[in-house]
């Protein structure tokens, strides 16, 4: 059984560091991904697209959010449950992007 409260240790910055901020780089750089999918939402153009490449550009906008989201939570919490939430954006946006 998994203990999801658990610290992950040893990636990236962190070290064995438990503190919130203990991954500065790693949690601000995940500001680019959640405002790279801002700037992708204000620059949807919901009438001139055709319907298979505007739920493509949705399915990309999302999953900036998702992977901007997830990261920050792993890299500034370092738990189990945040290593989780980190983990469901980065498939599937590997492999959107290469379609």
């Amino acid at each position: 059984m998994t203990n999801w409260p658990n610290h992950v240790f040893e990636y990236c910055e962190r070290g064995g560091s438990i503190a919130f901020w203990a991954e500065p780089l790693n949690a601000l750089s995940n500001a680019c991904f959640i405002i790279a999918g801002l700037a992708a939402a204000v620059r949807m153009e919901p009438i001139k697209s055709p319907a298979l490449l505007r739920g493509f550009s949705i399915l990309l906008t999302v999953m900036l959010f998702v992977i901007g989201f997830g990261s920050f939570l792993f890299h500034t919490f370092a738990t189990q449950w945040a290593e989780l939430a980190d983990t469901p954006g980065k498939p599937h946006t590997i492999v959107s992007w290469t379609v």
